[in-house]
């Protein structure tokens, strides 16, 4: 009988620094793959139009919210970063979930 709760979870581990005040923190997470309807609404961020960068903002929220030690990662964090590291998570991000997803170990 298969268990699916004896599936190894695997994680994208990132990590990144942000600005608390006078002090830099540095954020080092372990994202657990997205379920199915996050994964969708993800293929249906748009490439273009006015509302691009705030879809891929959420989708880098939602996505880093999803971590294995429950830290909630805020809209305004990831509004500090800018587009070019928001764009590298999500691109990374979605890269590993393909790459390892076809992985058959």
């Amino acid at each position: 009988m298969l268990d699916i709760n004896n599936i190894n979870q695997r994680y994208f581990e990132i990590s990144f620094a942000i600005e608390d005040g006078e002090h830099i923190r540095n954020i080092e997470l372990k994202v657990l793959p997205p379920k199915v309807k996050t994964l969708r609404k993800f293929s249906n961020i748009k490439t273009d139009g006015d509302d691009v960068v705030n879809q891929l903002v959420d989708a880098v929220v939602t996505l880093l919210n999803r971590n294995s030690s429950g830290y909630k990662v805020s809209q305004d964090i990831i509004e500090e970063l800018d587009l070019d590291q928001i764009d590298a998570i999500f691109t990374s991000y979605m890269e590993w979930v393909h790459k390892t997803k076809n992985d058959p170990n």
